[in-house]
């Protein structure tokens, strides 16, 4: 069912590049990654959600993803195993593509399908992005992370809104993804400033009718003050979920402050990607959503 693309090797770390197919993908990242606090609205939707029965082995028909996709891992682990990897550190695009091409035609498993209607989700996914010189090596990690969190919103509901927003000393709202990976400024950084842009645009979508995920996305390359503080106190507040997605040496005493709130706050997550430009593992993305950690 799903498309395929080029594979990581050709261009770096790009989500566009697709050696598993992109449907069972997504099914993978919904069963294996929850977003905690997602409230679905009341009412239904003229959209559909297939109602699968996982009979057919080895019978044409449309691809059941989620033990297609089982069989896939369970294969792509053995070959991580085998190769001294532990599979919660290896992006699980690579654990997924390397059981893929492992397969064989029993391997795949088969669905009939009933459509049937799921509730409405009305949900906005607020990013913000430190586009400050010192994060551009980590860019592609960034994007590589974003894409596992952008499939499982997409994967799972409906009427979901992104909203772009990069900063460095200066806040500004861009109206694309492309444009928010994609432009480059360097006049210092400020979380604060980011912080309070993200509020504006989160007042754009009521809380009573939506639920709102706001995110940093950066290297902490800042100083953190009690002005900082009180603006990722105020979006904590006012957000369903919110969290820090950190790639980069950054401050040490901003890292630790966002370590401190994760621990503070229930509805708060942090994650740490390191300060190498690859190295991102389906264990950080459940990290980050307060999800259990495989060991």
């Amino acid at each position: 069912d799903g498309d395929c693309g080029q594979m990581p090797g050709e261009v770096g770390l790009d989500p566009t590049w697709v050696p598993f197919p992109k449907d069972l993908y997504a099914q993978y990242i919904g069963e294996n990654v929850k977003l905690p606090n997602l409230k679905p609205k009341a009412g239904l939707t003229n959209s559909t959600r297939t109602r699968l029965n996982r009979k057919g082995r080895g019978k044409k028909g449309p691809i059941l993803a989620g033990p297609t996709a089982a069989n896939a891992l369970r294969l792509g682990i053995g070959s991580a195993a085998a190769d001294g990897n532990e599979p919660g550190d290896v992006d699980p695009y690579d654990l997924l593509a390397g059981g893929f091409a492992r397969m064989r035609t029993t391997d795949f498993v088969y669905r009939k399908a009933n459509p049937g209607r799921k509730p409405d989700t009305n949900a906005v996914i607020v990013l913000a992005r430190d586009a400050s010189g010192s994060t551009i090596p980590y860019t592609d990690l960034y994007k590589r992370f974003l894409f596992d969190f952008k499939t499982l919103i997409e994967a799972n509901y409906n009427n979901v809104r992104f909203e772009y927003i990069i900063f460095d000393w200066d806040a500004k709202r861009v109206a694309t993804e492309e444009e928010f990976f994609s432009i480059e400024m360097g006049g210092g950084t400020s979380y604060l400033n980011g912080g309070k842009k993200i509020l504006e645009v989160m007042k754009e979508y009521p809380e009573a009718q939506w639920d709102r995920f706001p995110f940093f996305v950066g290297d902490l390359g800042d100083f953190y003050n009690e002005p900082t503080e009180q603006v990722f106190r105020n979006i904590i507040e006012q957000a369903s979920f919110s969290g820090t997605v950190k790639a980069g040496p950054g401050v040490d005493t901003f890292t630790e402050a966002m370590h401190m709130l994760a621990d503070e706050e229930e509805f708060y997550g942090f994650v740490d990607l390191g300060d190498r430009p690859t190295g991102y593992g389906i264990n950080h993305l459940k990290t980050l959503l307060k999800n259990p950690v495989d060991e």
